[in-house]
């Protein structure tokens, strides 16, 4: 039925701000918000000699109980770290759904792949909106309604995403289990509050403003590495900062990515460059 070897690359989620839904049915359960897809991206193909990983993650015992398989070999390759926020959980989640639905042989549909990797998220605590970003959106991504895709409601913003550049520095490890613990209440205040003020003005520039009220208020960004990026980049061409779990997220006009990378790398001791993807997923035969 496949090809010899079949792939899926995907994008990064990095969400600016959200609003997590909760419900006892874990296709309903999600957050609403917007955010970014990024690059890199994370590349799964199949078929491979052996399973990727010497201790399972979470996320993916649940997708072995569903599907009723075990440790499907394949071979995965993801640059970004786990547990920071780049949403590397669901690039797992996603390229091992897609991988165990290609091993058991049988037609299936990417909405398919991406409910379970949905359900495997939410029940693992490994995450809420990323899946329906990814596997709905494009670039600066909006999610209207919570749950998995073909449940959730999801948009994406039309502009020229060339334009602009991301930059991070990684300040923290922080679990999504952890990060729902310690932020609960304020996540419900200031999600609220932050959804319906981008939906007044949805442009790119005013979701960084935005993100950042959101990380400050909600308890991400300390006031002190507040000062610190505002002194560090001011007289830049920076459009906005703000922290999502353990990294900081500088939006740049493209031509200004290098500086803000060397800015951030010498004062943190790490930074990325990434683009804004507007691909979407890809699904590559050979």
């Amino acid at each position: 039925m496949f090809p010899q070897k079949i792939c899926i690359e995907l994008p990064h989620h990095i969400s600016a701000f959200w609003l997590p839904v909760n419900s006892r049915n874990p296709l309903k359960k999600g957050s609403i918000g917007a955010g970014f897809l990024v690059t890199p991206r994370s590349v799964a193909c199949y078929p491979a000699e052996k399973f990727p990983f010497k201790i399972k993650p979470r996320q993916l015992n649940i997708i072995d109980r569903i599907l009723n398989v075990d440790r499907i070999p394949f071979k995965y390759k993801d640059p970004l770290p786990p547990a920071v926020g780049y949403s590397v959980s669901a690039t797992l989640s996603l390229s091992y759904s897609f991988v165990s639905y290609v091993h058991l042989g049988k037609s299936f549909t990417l909405g398919e792949v991406c409910r379970l990797s949905h359900i495997a998220e939410v029940k693992s605590n490994t995450g809420l909106g990323d899946i329906s970003a990814i596997c709905g959106g494009k670039g600066v991504v909006i999610r209207l309604f919570p749950g998995a895709p073909g449940f959730s409601v999801v948009d994406s913003l039309v502009t020229d995403v060339k334009k602009f550049a991301i930059v991070t520095s990684v300040l923290r490890r922080m679990k999504t289990k952890d990060m729902l613990r310690a932020y609960k209440g304020s996540l419900e205040i200031e999600g609220t509050k932050a959804f319906y003020d981008f939906l007044e003005d949805s442009s790119v520039e005013h979701l960084v403003q935005i993100a950042k009220e959101f990380s400050k208020r909600v308890g991400m960004m300390s006031e002190e590495i507040d000062d610190r990026l505002s002194g560090l980049l001011k007289g830049t061409g920076a459009l906005g900062y703000f922290v999502k779990k353990g990294i900081i997220v500088v939006l740049t006009p493209v031509e200004e990515k290098k500086e803000i990378y060397a800015k951030l790398k010498s004062h943190f001791g790490n930074a990325r460059i990434h683009s804004i993807d507007d691909s979407g997923l890809r699904i590559i035969y050979s």
